[in-house]
């Protein structure tokens, strides 16, 4: 094979002349001797479940797919972004994240408009809704940075851990520790019962990741602050403030009384502000 593409190589760039025939049937010779000499791999999982994985897999990518009218609305999002209307790039990606609320390109570009409109607080709330559904996207987590500090007590804290592949980890160790007792005697291997509890001692952990990255994920109590002021240790504007917030940084929403909500930031800021100064994470924009 490789004596006969360095003659095709020869005869193509450096100008020697190719007068080989038959060339398609030695190619056809040549990989029938590679098919033969190839190796055959023992399949790892019992006949019949890679293909029913396989389906699954291809589901979960087609329920995922946008929709053909929504898609349509992406791309005119895209072409206002390109022409620079912020206004209308972010209502129509806002449309696109109500109608299809697991495209995370869709909150990642509702983000990003909101942020060159210079909203703040709507560029957080895209770029925290993009990040959990794909929590491994450093470039989300370099723009937040501008905004807010990335600590890992902060409230909005997003872990770089997919909860999918927690879950699938918890399961796999799951199966596979009580797969490893239904062996039958002459299969099992010597060390069966020690390698069951250490599989399913590690699927109980796993799930315990997965429990915690759920109620990580959720945007429900969160908001963003819409616009920098200070915090205020009582309801009411005529009250001493305790704390100043910047625009787009991401709370921990408590007690309400009337059009006040108290909001917990991170290094223990925490006050009162005007309800209509936070923006909820899990508002979403463009639903109309």
């Amino acid at each position: 094979a490789e004596s006969l593409l360095g003659r095709l190589d020869l005869s193509a760039f450096a100008g020697a002349p190719f007068t080989e025939t038959g060339m398609a049937g030695t190619a056809v010779e040549i990989a029938s001797a590679v098919d033969r000499e190839a190796l055959r791999l023992t399949p790892l999982v019992p006949r019949g479940v890679g293909p029913a994985v396989l389906v699954v897999l291809l589901a979960s990518s087609t329920l995922l797919a946008l929709p053909t009218g929504v898609e349509r609305t992406f791309h005119d999002g895209v072409l206002a972004y390109d022409r620079s209307d912020w206004t209308a790039a972010r209502h129509l990606f806002g449309r696109v994240a109500a109608r299809s609320p697991r495209a995370a390109d869709a909150w990642a570009n509702l983000g990003t408009t909101a942020w060159a409109a210079s909203d703040t607080a709507y560029a957080m709330l895209g770029w925290q809704r993009a990040l959990r559904l794909d929590p491994l996207d450093t470039e989300l987590r370099d723009r937040m940075a501008i905004v807010q500090s990335p600590s890992v007590t902060a409230p909005g804290y997003v872990p770089p851990v997919p909860i999918d592949a927690a879950a699938a980890t918890a399961l796999a160790f799951w199966l596979g520790g009580w797969l490893l007792l239904a062996l039958p005697g002459s299969r099992r291997p010597a060390r069966a019962r020690a390698l069951s509890s250490m599989a399913l001692a590690v699927a109980l952990a796993a799930l315990a990741v997965t429990v915690e990255l759920n109620g990580r994920s959720s945007m429900r109590g969160l908001g963003a602050v819409r616009a920098s002021r200070q915090l205020l240790d009582a309801p009411d504007l005529t009250a001493a403030p305790t704390a100043s917030a910047s625009a787009g940084e991401i709370g921990a929403l408590g007690a309400r009384e009337g059009a006040w909500v108290r909001i917990a930031l991170d290094e223990g800021r925490a006050g009162w502000l005007p309800a209509a100064a936070v923006v909820p994470l899990d508002e979403t924009p463009g639903a109309d």
